[in-house]
């Protein structure tokens, strides 16, 4: 659960506890209030009607009853009252009845809360007529006390959405810069080391974004640093590769035509002499041969001369054609450019050793019955902006989650790392890998411009 989101869950719960505290307290205090009303006002009709039975007075039996009524009808404070008497049933005015038939203006819940108990405030009185029961009618009083209450509460209500609102805005801005940081760090996580966090002018935060700026900038240096090392190694590596591959043609490859000559020329002379002597000079003559052909491909594997020669698109033609011809049961078909924009020699070897490296990876791994390698030219604007190599196959396919030693993968990714590119690799068991490797044209280091 983000910080962000546990932080408001936790003001909202203490918010809406201290509202429901509040309106606890409140409702409390308005059934005391509606309570001590109904007791007044009860009370002062007990009173008066006992003084008014205690009068002297001429009339008799339920005319006097109804004089006391009509007496306390006109009488505002205590008019909301329910008087019976025992044998003669309820007793009211007009007043009174029409204040007991109107119904509750409060909502059924708040009337619930505030209503009192009837038999805590009822009053009983005796007269030559019969015991009189006084019980008061809450409803008014109710009503009365919700037109006053209503107003609080929408105002408590207003108040806990409006500082709910408030902190939420504060949360967002206060935990903003935590955010900036989290997405500068995924940023740095995928290798863009120029993410950088802002000042706010609060002292923590901006220690902490000084700091993280400061790291941004070194890692920034250091990726710099290998990336040009990388780039140096795999040039010197190259250098040593060409430097082999000619060692190869002019040593090796002058002895072995030397021995070659020596064996064709001893079997020209032993054919009629020496028959068997012909045949093992012929047998020299195929060992020499073959020893030439393999010779010749480590030279092309240690460094194609074609790609110098007649650039990349060739280069790699060539090389499929070759891996094609020696893997029947796998047909590699390829998609390449005519025209491909100026390359420098680092740029080319790089997107050539990785194509050579997967397909060496699906020669031997795969198991695949048809691989593709498609080169793409991508552009901004009609301009060339990096070239995109995309090597796929249909076979068996891998986990890359589980830890093994791909040195070939590695080397692949350090390639085009170095060379300020990116590499991903996609596989599924069983649905094959899919490797594309991207890298951009414009380089800071070594940019020696060449035909593609």
């Amino acid at each position: 659960m983000e910080l962000r989101f546990r932080l408001h869950l936790l003001l909202l719960v203490i918010f809406a506890g201290t509202l429901a505290i509040g309106v606890i307290y409140l409702l409390a205090n308005v059934r005391e209030a509606v309570i001590d009303e109904l007791r007044g006002s009860t009370d002062l009709a007990a009173t008066l009607l006992q003084g008014m039975v205690a009068e002297p007075h001429h009339a008799a039996g339920d005319a006097v009853l109804e004089t006391l009524v009509a007496r306390l009808e006109r009488d505002p404070v205590i008019r909301h009252l329910r008087i019976s008497v025992t044998g003669h049933g309820q007793l009211g005015g007009a007043a009174m009845d029409a204040a007991r038939n109107r119904g509750l203006i409060a909502p059924a819940w708040f009337a619930a809360l505030s209503r009192p108990a009837p038999a805590v405030l009822e009053r009983h009185l005796l007269t030559p007529q019969g015991e009189l029961l006084i019980a008061p009618d809450a409803d008014d009083e109710i009503d009365e006390a919700w037109r006053e209450t209503k107003t609080t509460l929408a105002v408590l209500c207003g108040v806990f959405v409006g500082v709910n609102v408030m902190v939420f805005v504060f949360l967002e801005r206060a935990l903003a810069p935590l955010a900036q940081m989290s997405r500068a760090l995924a940023g740095i996580e995928r290798g863009d080391y120029a993410a950088r966090l802002p000042t706010l002018g609060l002292a923590d935060i901006d220690r902490l974004s000084e700091r993280f700026n400061l790291m941004a900038a070194a890692l920034a240096r250091s990726h710099a640093d290998n990336a040009a090392l990388a780039q140096r190694s795999l040039a010197i590596q190259e250098d040593e590769r060409r430097h082999l591959a000619h060692e190869l043609h002019d040593e090796m490859g002058q002895s072995i035509t030397a021995i070659k000559a020596l064996a064709v020329s001893i079997r020209q002379r032993a054919e009629v002499s020496d028959p068997t002597l012909a045949e093992r000079a012929a047998t020299i003559i195929d060992v020499s041969s073959d020893i030439y052909a393999r010779t010749r491909r480590m030279m092309a594997q240690l460094h194609p001369v074609v790609l110098d020669e007649l650039g990349l698109g060739a280069a790699l033609t060539t090389m499929i054609d070759d891996w094609n011809s020696h893997y029947a049961d796998c047909f590699c078909s390829y998609d390449l450019p005519l025209d491909l924009p100026p390359l420098s020699s680092v740029q080319r070897m790089g997107i050539y050793r990785v194509v050579q490296e997967a397909l060496t990876n699906i020669a031997r791994h795969a198991g695949a019955r048809a691989a593709a390698v498609i080169l793409q030219v991508e552009s901004v604007a009609g301009q060339p902006q990096a070239i995109v190599a995309e090597i796929a196959d249909d076979g068996v396919g891998c986990d890359f989650g589980v830890p093994r030693d791909g040195r070939g993968i590695r080397g692949m990714r350090e390639r085009v790392e170095a060379l300020g590119g990116g590499f991903d690799l996609r596989s599924t068991i069983g649905a094959g890998v899919r490797i594309v490797a991207r890298v951009p044209l414009a380089r800071p280091h070594r940019q020696e411009s060449s035909n593609g």
